[in-house]
């Protein structure tokens, strides 16, 4: 789980006045949102899928940057690399080393591996 803000949305395209409106249609708190963010998994039950896409990009970002910090402390030759090489590359829509099967599943299989 991770934290999204305000922030995630816009740079993700998205106006605050349309993310405003999501918060209202769904029953979520749009203050909080503002003041504090909102947990991914929260954002995910919505079940709206452009909220979904938006909290594993949010998720995979931080497992990146963990993941990164991780391995720059064993050298290039940490095999994690190859697992952040492949999360980066799905989140610029670029074709991935490994097949992780459907975004979906790649997703959460790639933050399972960068978290361990």
């Amino acid at each position: 789980m991770a934290k999204v803000t305000i922030r995630h949305c816009r740079d993700a395209g998205y106006s605050p006045q349309g993310v405003k409106q999501f918060f209202i249609e769904h029953g979520l708190d749009w203050s909080s949102f503002v003041r504090d963010g909102i947990d991914s998994d929260q954002l995910r039950a919505t079940g709206a899928g452009p909220a979904i896409a938006l909290a594993d990009n949010i998720e995979l970002q931080a497992a990146i940057t963990s993941a990164r910090s991780r391995a720059s402390k064993v050298g290039p030759m940490h095999s994690l690399w190859d697992v952040i090489s492949d999360a980066e590359a799905l989140l610029a829509g670029k074709p991935t080393m490994l097949d992780w099967g459907t975004r979906q599943a790649a997703v959460d299989k790639l933050i399972g591996a960068l978290n361990q």
